[in-house]
């Protein structure tokens, strides 16, 4: 919850960043599914983006590598999370 409490603290590209690298732990790189994910609307620009975003990772990001760059990510954007996690 500390993270969606501080959640207005992430910029735009920040949130698609996590959005894919989330996609990319759990269900592997983009181009590797075993089905084909639901079209996405004309109008959901923030789908695209973080479609986009996903697929711009490529094929060869493991998911610990993933992992990595989201703990990389949130780490930057609220840098005393470690703080609160130890509490």
């Amino acid at each position: 919850m500390f993270i969606l409490e501080r959640e207005s603290e992430f910029g735009y590209a920040d949130r698609i960043l996590v959005a894919a690298l989330v996609q990319q732990i759990v269900h592997g790189a983009f181009n590797k599914l075993s089905v084909s994910p639901p079209p996405i609307g004309t109008f959901d620009v923030v789908g695209k983006d973080r479609r986009n975003a996903w697929i711009g990772l490529g094929d060869d990001l493991g998911k610990e590598e993933a992992m990595r760059r989201l703990v990389n990510v949130v780490s930057k954007t609220i840098p005393d999370i470690y703080k609160r996690i130890a509490k």
